[in-house]
Parts: C-alpha cells; structure tokens; sequence
C-alpha cells in the first residue's frame, strides 16, 4: 500500500490524482505515461497493488491536478522490492529442542519471517496435514508419532505466491527407546532347573544368569534387579549374592521350591518381571511320577466324568494330588471337583472340543511332576426322538406356500450343526428350491400345494427318520366361474321330461369347494319343482 499527504493547490480546488505502478525511475517516466494510468478522487491518500511482480525494483508514480485543469509535477518514490519469499531460522519442538523423540507426536515451532496467510511446510518430503500460521515470524505444525527417524530439512511454502523457504538440518527425529525383555535362568542346567544337596547339611549355590536379556536398543546398557519371590521357611533372602548383578548366586540347605525374579533396565525403561523356579532336593530323593490316566472322548451331555491319578508314584513315600483345568473350548461351564483327591470329576461340559486337565503330584520332600489327560466332548449321533420339526402354519389355502423348519439334535439335546443330510417330505405341494440350514443348524424347505386336502409333513436326517411330524390343512381357493361344473342330465328332453341339472362349485385349480355353497340354478325356460340341493 502506498499512502501520501493531499496536494497543496493555491488557485484552484485540487480535483485528484492519476498515478502508475512500474519500473521506471523517475528519470524516463514522463507526465503522459501517468495520465495514462488510473485515476483517482481528490480525498485519496492511498492505494494498494495485488499485481506487482516478486523480486523486481517497482516504482510509484503520481500526479495531482486541480478544477483549473493543471497538473503538478510527477511525483516518484521507489525502489519498491517485492520478496515473498518465506524465511525459516528456527525448528524447535515444545520442549525448546530440534529434536524428539517419534514415540509420540512432536509440536514444532517454526520461527523466521514473511509467512504468509496460506502457508504449507514439509520436513524433509513429507508434507504435514495440521499446520497453523500464528504469525508472519511463526508457525506451529504438528510431527506425527511413528515419523522415521533422521535429521530433515524444514520447508516452508508461502502457497498463494508458490515461494519457499528451507532450513538445512533443521530437526532431528530420533527412535523413541524400547524396554528390554529379561530372561532369567540357572547356569549350567537346562529347565526345569534343580539341585540336589549331597547330604542333610550340605549347602547349594544357585548360580543364576541374567545375560541373555536382550535390548533392540544395541547402545543402552542393561541393568539388572533380582529379588528371592517365593522360598520354603526358614529360608534366607539375603543369601542372594548381588541383587544387581547380571549372574548372582544364590546359596541354601533348605530344601524347596524356590522362584526368582528378575527385572531389566535400560535407563529409560524397565522390562517386565520374569521369574525362573529352582527346586532343591534332599539327598536320595527323586521326583515322582504324575500319571493322570488315558484321554477319553464322549459326547456333549455334562455327566461327570471322573479322572484317576491313582497310577501316580514316589519311591521314597507318599504323594499328594493338585488337579487344575488348564485348557477348554470357549464359553464351556465346565468344573473340576475333588481337586485335591486322586480321582476328581469333571462336570458341567457343555461345548464340544478339548478339556485339558493337569494332575501335580507332590512328594513328602516337596518334589513335584506333573502329567496332562485330555477328555474330548464330541456331538453325538442324531436323535429321531430330540430333533423338532415345525411348520410356520397349519392351515393355508392352495396356492400359498408353507416353511418346513428342522433342527437336528443328538441325545443331549446338541445341534449337530449345518453339515448334515436333511430331506423333507411332504404329502401334498411341491418343494420349492432345496433344503438350506442358517449358521445354527435349522434346515428349512418350503412347499406350495395347488391340491386341497391335509399335508403330512415328515422329515429324516443322516437317514434317520425324526419322531417330529406336523401336518398342514389346504382348503380350497375361492370359486373359479371357469373352472365350476354344470351338467344337465338328460341333456335333450321332450317338454314333459324331468332334467336333472348339477353344479360343482370349484376354485381356480379345479377343486370343489366345501359344502354349504349357495347355488342359485335359473332355467331359460320350463320350471323348477325343487330347490337346489
């Protein structure tokens, strides 16, 4: 915008303004070039140009003349430059930094001058969707968590004047840190780890290793927290060596089970609390033996079914019985019962599929084994006396059609499912397509009959006829005056003869109607010696 202070007129009354935009200097822009330009009102003081060119040297030029017809001397103010180039000199993030981290998104500030309304930045080639200009010396835009790390190019595009501006390096996006996954186990023994003291007084060490935890972060140095979680009485915690150690010992006399803990760091994140168990046995004793008994399969019905572990053993002495579901098909009801005998009952099974029980087996010296017995529930055959048939009516006319529904159950009342062989039968009408099941196991058939009468409807599935029956009742249409009968008996006759006329009221499928018709028989010419019957 160009502003000036009004002309000064002495003998006459000033009348406006002519003025130009170019590139001239005053020195070769002459009195006509800017009578040649746009002309203005006697109260201007201003003018805006949208049109000048970027880059280049612009002058303005203008001219006041009077009521009298006089003009003043061309006045010229210039050089005007045009840059509308956007400058970038800082990327910061809101924590005053050029860099962050791409584990979550990043705010950056981006500072430096001639930011124009409708502005658009990239960082390096990828353009950023939320970007808001805050001023002509700032804008905020918004890194999305997950942006590859590396250092990128910051650039600013003014999109209205298609200029940009690009800041070299101007922000870093480093890998946001990843926790560490502990792993936990006893030197020199393979799981399930044990130890077993050479005599009553002897003491064990547990030599424990924490160095095969494993960090995707190949700079960070790991650090280790170990803690005693379980051990028998009179145990001692403190005979951990080291808690910070990656490979500490551990050293007792007491027999037992013992779990250890162990937590990874790597400075920024922790991993999550392995634990690996170690049993110490007492000299001469060995673990026993869990035997849970052979798997077995019957069909879906919820009896119980009793587990025996009783071929279980210890040669030292005596065992004790932990018994725990550890596996069963989803949405199953089932329960264990008796858990802690040597014959437990499973009940309540009520899906097909899998039940996988597990038998722990305790010895008087704290050894354990365990053993796993699977018990399959399987559908059973079909059933002629549980599986249903319906019909979704029992009494039509001819003409319309009727729905066969059959579900196929097995003694216990299970669906068999949407694979099994179904026909359906009826004794009047005709099937229309074939038998189709929905996802839970109904088949449905529909019939239409054009014959009036009582359909049976009967149905078989896997070649076993179900005890299910229905029947469905088809009274005929309504009269058809095309399809009706009239018969007249003897059909020539002198004029004293007796004619016997018949009518047969019938629908449009040629069946009689029911009795109780209203039948009005009008000869042409004789007379009627009886009503119709």
């Amino acid at each position: 915008m160009m502003t000036w202070t009004a002309a000064q007129v002495t003998s006459a009354t000033l009348s406006g303004y002519y003025y130009i935009f170019d590139t001239d200097d005053a020195s070769s822009t002459t009195l006509a070039e800017v009578l040649s330009g746009t002309q203005l009102g006697s109260s201007a003081v201003s003018v805006t140009s949208a049109s000048l060119a970027d880059s280049n040297s612009h002058y303005f030029h203008i001219v006041a003349f009077d009521s009298g017809g006089a003009f003043g001397s061309v006045q010229t103010y210039g050089p005007i430059v045009i840059n509308t180039s956007p400058d970038v000199s800082t990327v910061t993030d809101s924590s005053g930094d050029n860099s962050g981290s791409n584990g979550t998104d990043q705010t950056l500030t981006i500072s430096g001058s001639r930011f124009m309304d409708a502005v658009s930045v990239k960082v390096g080639t990828t353009s950023l969707q939320s970007v808001t200009r805050n001023s002509s010396q700032q804008i905020t835009a918004t890194l999305p968590s997950g942006f590859t790390a590396g250092t990128y190019d910051v650039e600013v595009t003014n999109t209205a004047a298609g200029k940009s501006g690009t800041k070299s390096s101007a922000y870093t996006v480093t890998a946001s840190n990843t926790a560490p996954t502990a792993v936990a186990a006893v030197v020199g023994l393979s799981a399930p780890y044990s130890y077993t003291k050479t005599d009553a007084t002897s003491t064990v060490t547990i030599s424990l290793t924490g160095a095969d935890s494993t960090d995707t972060d190949a700079s960070d140095t790991l650090t280790y927290t170990w803690s005693v979680d379980e051990s028998p009485t009179d145990a001692s915690d403190s005979s951990l060596s080291s808690t910070s150690s990656s490979t500490p010992t551990y050293q007792t006399d007491i027999a037992g089970s013992y779990i250890f803990g162990l937590i990874v760091g790597d400075g920024t994140a922790q991993s999550s609390k392995v634990q690996v168990t170690v049993t110490v046995n007492d000299p001469g004793n060995t673990p026993p033996t869990a035997n849970a008994g052979a798997d077995s399969t019957d069909t879906v019905n919820g009896s119980p079914v009793t587990f025996s572990g009783s071929q279980s053993s210890d040669s030292e002495g005596s065992v004790t019985y932990s018994w725990s579901m550890v596996d069963s098909p989803s949405g199953s009801t089932a329960n264990l019962t008796n858990t802690t005998t040597a014959t437990p009952s499973l009940t309540g099974y009520n899906k097909s599929g899998s039940y996988t029980v597990r038998l722990t087996v305790t010895d008087e010296g704290s050894l354990t084994d365990t053993d796993d017995v699977i018990f399959t529930a399987s559908i059973g055959s079909v059933s002629a006396s549980t599986s249903l048939l319906s019909v979704d009516t029992t009494d039509t006319t001819v003409g319309s059609a009727f729905t066969v529904s059959v579900t196929p159950k097995d003694a216990n009342n299970n669906l068999l499912g949407t694979s099994e062989t179904v026909v359906i039968s009826s004794t009047l009408g005709d099937a229309s397509g074939t038998v189709s099941s929905d996802a839970t196991g109904t088949y449905t058939l529909t019939f239409t009959s054009t014959v009036s009468g009582t359909a049976t409807v009967t149905s078989s599935v896997n070649g076993t006829t179900i005890n299910a029956s229905d029947t469905v009742i088809y009274s005929p249409g309504t009269l058809s005056t095309s399809v009706s009968t009239l018969i007249a008996t003897p059909a020539q006759a002198n004029s004293s003869d007796t004619i016997t006329v018949s009518v047969t009221p019938k629908d449009q499928y040629g069946n009689n109607l029911v009795s109780g018709q209203t039948v009005v028989i009008i000869p042409s010419s004789g007379s009627m010696n009886a009503d119709a019957t």
